[in-house]
Formats: C-alpha cells, structure tokens, sequence
C-alpha cells in the first residue's frame, strides 16, 4: 500500500477507534474531534508526501482534505450565528488556499494564483457586500484561533520549514 493509501487508512482507523473508545466510555473525544484531527493530519501527511512533486490534483485534495478539517474545527469550537450562512464562503476560503497552495508549490504556474486569489476575495466582497463584515470581530475571532491552535500552527510552520530546507539541499546537491 503507497504511504497516502496508509495515511488514509490511519486517519480512518483513528476515527473508528476514538468512536468505539468513545461509546465505551474510555474517552472524551467527540466525533467531530476526531475527525478534525484525522482530516487536518491526514490532509497533512498526504500534502507532506507530495509537496515537490508537482502532482498538483494530490496536492490539491490534500489541502481540502487539511482545510476541511479546521473549518469542522472552527464550527464545532465557536458559536455561530448561522450555520448556512458561513458554508459558502467557507468552501470558497478552502478552494481559494488551496490554489494558493498549489502555486506556492510551483511558482511557475501562474494561473493557479488567479482562481486562488477570487475565491479568496469572493467570500470577503460578499460579506462586505450584506454588511456581515466587521474587522474588530473578524481579528477577535483570528486571535482567539490562534490562542486555541498555536501548536498545530507551530507544529505546520516547523513541518513546512523542514520541506523547504531539504528541497534546497536537494537542489544544491543535484538530486532532484
């Protein structure tokens, strides 16, 4: 089985086993948890794995795959005032990251940078648009994010420093 194949079957065991553990009452994990943290290490595992291969559909989807697992994270974790309502732009946030992503992974293809970019600001233009917008919340609520996940956030930077640094070492020796 490929290291990707395994990531999957790993994530999905940790979220059976955090099940079963759960209704046996021999954890406190809830479902959603588990989820999240098998979708944002799995999203991880599979990015780390193909981040320099220009494999851009993994790429992509593993990046969805992470993305999907905060934004369970941050809906199971902040009250929201409608539910609905912040799915849309949620899933254009993902998709415009994850572009972003896969440019950062090859600079080259600058045409990813486009859609990367509107479904960034697409969500952002809406918001604005129907008056749901206010910045003093919007860095409120980033702050208290990040109060929450600054480990996994630290954890990912570290992660990426090292990807970075082995790829230029791999340049440098002609490995690549």
């Amino acid at each position: 089985m490929s290291v990707p194949g395994r990531i999957l079957l790993y994530s999905a065991a940790f979220v059976m086993l955090a099940s079963v553990a759960r209704y046996f009452g021999l954890s406190g994990i809830t479902f959603n948890l588990s989820l999240t943290i098998s979708f944002i290490f799995g999203g991880m595992g599979i990015f780390i794995f193909y981040y320099g291969t220009h494999k851009s559909v993994y790429l992509f989807i593993s990046s969805l795959f992470f993305f999907s697992g905060l934004l369970i994270f941050l809906f199971d974790n902040f009250i929201l005032d409608s539910f609905s309502a912040i799915i849309l732009p949620s899933v254009l946030l993902m998709l415009g990251f994850s572009f972003v992503v896969l440019f950062i992974e090859d600079p080259g293809k600058k045409k990813l940078m486009i859609p990367g970019v509107v479904f960034l600001l697409l969500p952002l233009i809406l918001a604005l648009y129907k008056g749901t917008f206010v910045f003093d919340e919007f860095f409120s609520a980033i702050g208290e994010i990040v109060s929450l996940i600054w480990v996994m956030i630290a954890l990912i930077g570290l992660v990426l420093f090292f990807i970075y640094a082995t790829g230029e070492r791999r340049k440098k020796n002609g490995n690549l």
